[in-house]
């Protein structure tokens, strides 16, 4: 009897070896990396591939290095009060995989939806800017120019959370009558 209870107590405790052994390793998936904490604060990067994490770290976001779109509508008024309807679509993307462009992306909002909130706020607002100094018989033809003025003030504000807009479409203009 005595020897069934120590062969049980042994298998317990290689099981336990072997669950926390398994559990200091992490994969990261392809184009992606993980950003690991320590109590809450930042402790470092987990590239791609196979990584070693202590049971004390804790893999809190996983960010994705790939570039990403966002569909966006909404409406502008001309310098002669028409009402224009714009369909864009943006392509952005972490501005680089080092470290501090990395901690740029994901401490500066709370969340990918209220990054993504302000970057749309922000191409709405720069738009609409451009577009509350042109007559509507201008605007249709200025569709490069409103993607320019709209990436150059966009660059260094997107820069600033860890990001980079790498392109901005303006798929659909139509005027309400």
């Amino acid at each position: 009897m005595v020897i069934e209870g120590s062969v049980l107590l042994i298998v317990i405790a290689v099981i336990f070896a072997l669950y926390i052994l398994l559990s200091l390793f992490r994969s990261v998936p392809q184009a992606t990396v993980g950003v690991v904490t320590i109590f809450g604060k930042y402790h470092r990067i987990m590239r791609e591939g196979l990584n070693i994490k202590m049971p004390w770290e804790k893999v809190t976001y996983r960010l994705s290095l790939q570039n990403r779109a966002l569909q966006l509508e909404f409406q502008a008024i001309t310098q002669d009060q028409a009402n224009v309807k714009f369909a864009t679509m943006v392509l952005y993307a972490v501005a680089a995989a080092e470290e501090d462009s990395i901690k740029k992306a994901v401490f500066s909002f709370a969340s990918g939806q209220e990054f993504q909130l302000a970057l749309q706020r922000t191409i709405d607002g720069s738009i609409r800017q451009f577009v509350a100094t042109t007559k509507q018989s201008d605007i249709l033809g200025m569709r490069a120019e409103i993607v320019d003025h709209t990436k150059k003030n966009l660059d260094e504000v997107v820069l600033a959370w860890g990001y980079v807009v790498r392109d901005i479409q303006i798929t659909d203009m139509t005027f309400d009558k």
